[in-house]
């Protein structure tokens, strides 16, 4: 369920190893059978077969063993060399064997099969075979090293599908920053408003944009939406602080009085930077110093959960601002005026070319809104 603008939310309705994976035991070794005692008998080896492997064995002094099958006591002494042997055929018992031993996969010093009933990793009748990616496991780039600008790897699915619903249906304010008429209304938007520190603060600003022309507020509104779309899948009520990318406003004083206004479990502002094109990377603002309860540590919980889901994504900290990823500010009204947790996420450099370039393109969008929404599902699991 959603509500489009600041109306009033609506009321909460270690792997197991695979089967023969390890060390064959001692091998039993099986001799041909005979219809009647032998006193020596030439030992041999079967055709194919190499010197101490399992199958195939040494034929040697013959003794009583399960199934007919007569087995010199461990540690016997081999015939003689040069004994007679008798005159039955082993081919077809050895043949016999060699598919019993061939079934076992134990018998031939070769590789079992990496099949099992249901463990990790395994392939059977518990649940699907795991196999690692090729290259092995902790090949790929680790989190928050790729290149300035870039996002590694492929989106996760929706992040509800780990973990199911979210319990209790919490609402969820998304403020994505500035708004599509802003730049025909600049005096309406410069009027001050209160900045929550006894200040003042433009009612709004226009936002910035990549050196192609791709407009913040175009970026911010379009990720807002996509976020929604996830968060709702987990059973998240969203509330979004604008209905549209047209509008003027509202500004940040009502934008940061929103999450009071619809008794939210979180507030998430979408942003993008427009710094000197040399810096790249996302940031997560916090208010500091804390002026409620609210702003110490629920906020800073939410942050930690949104910086790390951006990590987790692929996207690197921002090179030019805060630290760490996170940026402690006084002057943000928005997070100022907030009674509910809030945080302001600035989630790359437009003015960089490689940061330009992920939010500038649809599939970027989506991974930011994946990992923001996994970001929010995180910390509404676990605030």
């Amino acid at each position: 369920m959603r509500t489009r603008g600041l109306g009033r939310a609506p009321q909460a309705a270690a792997p197991s190893s695979a089967v023969g994976g390890g060390a064959p035991s001692e091998a039993r070794r099986w001799y041909a059978p005979s219809d009647r005692p032998h006193p020596t008998r030439p030992r041999r080896r079967a055709r194919g077969g190499a010197p101490g492997t399992a199958f195939a064995a040494d034929i040697v002094s013959p003794g009583t063993a399960r199934g007919g099958f007569p087995r010199a006591p461990r540690g016997g002494s081999p015939r003689a060399a040069g004994s007679t042997s008798p005159s039955t055929s082993w081919t077809p018992i050895l043949a016999l064997v060699a598919a019993g031993c061939l079934a076992l996969a134990g018998c031939t010093g070769g590789t079992p099969p990496a099949a099992g009933p249901g463990g990790p990793g395994t392939a059977g009748a518990g649940g699907p075979a795991t196999a690692a990616p090729t290259g092995g496991p902790g090949t790929g780039p680790a989190p928050g090293t790729a290149a300035p600008g870039a996002a590694t790897g492929t989106p996760e699915p929706p992040p509800a599908a780990a973990g199911g619903p979210v319990a209790g249906a919490p609402v969820v304010v998304l403020d994505a920053g500035h708004n599509g008429g802003n730049t025909a209304h600049r005096a309406e938007i410069a009027r001050p408003v209160p900045d929550g520190r006894g200040g003042t603060k433009p009612c709004n600003t226009t936002g910035t944009a990549t050196a192609a022309g791709y407009p913040e507020h175009a970026f911010n509104f379009d990720v807002a939406q996509r976020t929604e779309r996830l968060l709702e899948a987990a059973g998240v009520r969203v509330v979004l602080t604008r209905p549209d990318d047209s509008g003027v406003g509202p500004c940040v004083d009502v934008r940061g009085t929103a999450g009071q206004r619809a008794n939210a479990a979180a507030v998430v502002a979408i942003h993008a930077d427009g710094a000197a094109p040399s810096g790249s990377g996302f940031h997560v603002a916090l208010a500091s110093p804390p002026l409620n309860p609210a702003q110490a540590g629920p906020a800073r919980a939410l942050g930690a959960a949104l910086h790390d889901a951006l990590r987790g994504a692929g996207f690197h900290e921002s090179t030019y601002l805060g630290e760490r990823g996170i940026s402690l500010r006084p002057d943000l009204a928005g997070l100022n005026l907030a009674t509910r947790p809030a945080a302001l996420v600035e989630c790359a450099n437009m003015r960089n070319p490689g940061d330009a370039a992920v939010v500038s393109s649809a599939d970027g969008r989506q991974r930011y809104a994946t990992a923001l929404a996994a970001g929010i599902i995180a910390y509404l699991r676990h605030p």
